[in-house]
């Protein structure tokens, strides 16, 4: 764990150097300017390169910096874990997909995850989740908009979930060329499956073939603010 907190620091000093470089490499800039791009107050970015508060950008806001420089949002963000690494206690970074995306590949972006919270099982490989913003109404009232899933990749629904007794579950699947968190329930006599969206505006699809569904992944986990 130590070793750990001490690369997320080195790279936070990186990040924060890189930023500090890129804002006085450029005629004009500021740190108040980049600031007001990020739509934060103006001694955001002077306290985030000085101060390392918050130690590293927002998936967003480093997002949006890349674009204004020209330069990969890697740059501005901590590395994941790498393959095999269960970090014990503290905050575990989960790489972030993009609702407009449908290759399952992970953004080079992350989200900050108290470990505590996620309750994983030794099951899960922590280089396998994925993290996911909501987006719509179509799972209120479980889900709204701004809220974060995280999903593991590597599960998808199977003959196995049925017999292990797994008759409903959240999923994320491609829909409309989008991410998308649905409900999947198995009928446990039939063995049929229903998609459904928790909004009841949205009409279930019955009868689903899921062999006709890009499954992403299994949600393990729901963060929202209230």
């Amino acid at each position: 764990m130590a070793m750990r907190i001490e690369l997320i620091d080195a790279a936070s000093r990186r990040a924060r150097a890189r930023l500090e470089e890129l804002v006085l490499s450029r005629d004009g800039e500021t740190y108040a300017s980049v600031s007001k791009l990020l739509k934060r107050n103006h001694a955001y970015v002077q306290q985030h390169i000085t101060r390392g508060t918050p130690k590293f950008l927002s998936t967003e806001d480093a997002t949006a910096v890349a674009r204004y420089f020209g330069i990969p949002a890697r740059d501005l963000l901590p590395p994941l874990p790498a393959a095999g690494e269960r970090p014990q206690g503290g905050t575990l970074p989960v790489a972030t997909c993009a609702n407009g995306t449908a290759n399952g590949s992970p953004l080079p972006g992350y989200i900050e995850v108290p470990m505590d919270f996620l309750f994983l099982g030794e099951d899960v490989e922590t280089e396998a989740l994925c993290a996911l913003r909501v987006m719509g109404d179509s799972m209120i009232p479980t889900l709204l908009p701004g809220d974060y899933v995280i999903f593991d990749r590597r599960a998808a629904w199977a003959a196995e979930d049925r017999r292990s007794g797994l008759t409903d579950a959240l999923f994320v699947l491609v829909i409309g060329g989008q991410w998308q968190v649905r409900r999947v329930q198995c009928d446990p006599r039939s063995g049929a499956i229903t998609i459904r969206a928790d909004n009841a505006a949205y009409p279930p699809w019955h009868d689903a073939d899921l062999a006709q569904v890009h499954v992403g992944g299994r949600v393990i986990w729901a963060g929202k603010r209230l």
